[in-house]
């Protein structure tokens, strides 16, 4: 059969239209054809011209921005400075308390012939020592231990609540409130947060927790029985029996707080006869945390005397012994 293919060459090839077949063969300008100029590479960006176009452009500097960024400064400067004085400086000024605590522990473990203390009177309902209230405020007289607070708890008891002259460095003894020991009500009171924190875990207090007072005589443990709540002005908690009137109650405030000085504490009156022969320790702070709004109270009661010749309790022997007990 005849082939419908027409070949356009003189010798019978399979060139079409005169282009040279793709197996062989050179295109020629004689064919119709101009070869491709070829192109030059392109050129390839400068790093400088890389940097320019990575680069962001830099945000204004406006006076909103600069005041946002100020607050900002300031308040990291003062979440410091509340973390180092609630946190921190407690740590580190109630161990040097919990230090002076032992040292006074150490002097009552002496024998000291110069000691001008005054001897102490003997209880002739139990026939326990019970010491004489100092007339010096600031003077310390006794050591409080809380098992419950720490092995090495042992925080010093001067005398008077006076802001920064006692219970900066010192737990307070509310003037005229009975010694330790003694029938009625011996009233001590704390800071809760700063200042070593002497009475942080006050709230933390369960049924039955064991406060011992050591004196020169030796120590004198209460047990914890209640706690409450009371407005700054709720004076009748430093009575004889707290919260029951005795008729002589004056004005004033609790105090404890930085602007009621030991000047402002109410006058506290002797138990009168047939009120009760109780033996109540009670201890007081500031509630809620960073606030002076509130009173917190936790009221125990006494349980037994050890005296110094015998040894510490055991509950208390390293903290103690920290002190050359």
């Amino acid at each position: 059969m005849p082939s419908s293919r027409t070949p356009s060459g003189a010798d019978g090839s399979d060139d079409v239209d005169g282009l040279p077949t793709l197996l062989g063969g050179d295109a020629s300008p004689s064919d119709g054809y101009e070869p491709r100029a070829a192109e030059p590479a392109p050129a390839l960006p400068s790093r400088r011209s890389i940097r320019h176009a990575r680069a962001k452009p830099r945000p204004k500097v406006t006076a909103v921005g600069v005041a946002g960024e100020l607050l900002l400064t300031m308040g990291l400067v003062l979440l410091m400075f509340v973390g180092w004085k609630y946190w921190l400086n407690d740590l580190i000024v109630g161990n040097e308390q919990n230090s002076v605590g032992a040292s006074v522990e150490e002097s009552f473990s002496r024998d000291d012939a110069e000691s001008s203390a005054p001897e102490s009177t003997v209880d002739p309902e139990i026939g326990i020592p019970v010491g004489i209230a100092p007339t010096v405020t600031n003077e310390r007289f006794a050591v409080l231990y809380v098992p419950a607070w720490g092995a090495d708890y042992s925080r010093p008891i001067a005398e008077g609540t006076g802001y920064h002259e006692v219970l900066n460095q010192n737990v307070g003894h509310y003037e005229d409130t009975q010694m330790p020991g003694a029938v009625g009500n011996f009233a001590i009171a704390g800071h809760r947060l700063a200042y070593g924190a002497s009475m942080q875990h006050i709230h933390e207090l369960q049924l039955g927790d064991e406060i011992i007072i050591g004196t020169k005589d030796g120590w004198y443990t209460y047990t914890y029985r209640s706690g409450e709540y009371v407005a700054p002005t709720q004076i009748d908690v430093l009575n004889p029996i707290p919260r029951v009137p005795t008729g002589e109650e004056s004005g004033g405030t609790l105090g404890l707080n930085e602007d009621e000085q030991s000047a402002d504490a109410p006058a506290v009156p002797t138990p009168p006869a047939g009120l009760g022969t109780d033996r109540i320790l009670t201890l007081m702070s500031c509630n809620p945390f960073w606030s002076t709004a509130e009173r917190i109270i936790a009221y125990a009661t006494f349980a037994h005397f050890t005296a110094r010749a015998d040894g510490p309790p055991e509950q208390i022997a390293q903290a103690v012994a920290n002190g050359g007990g």
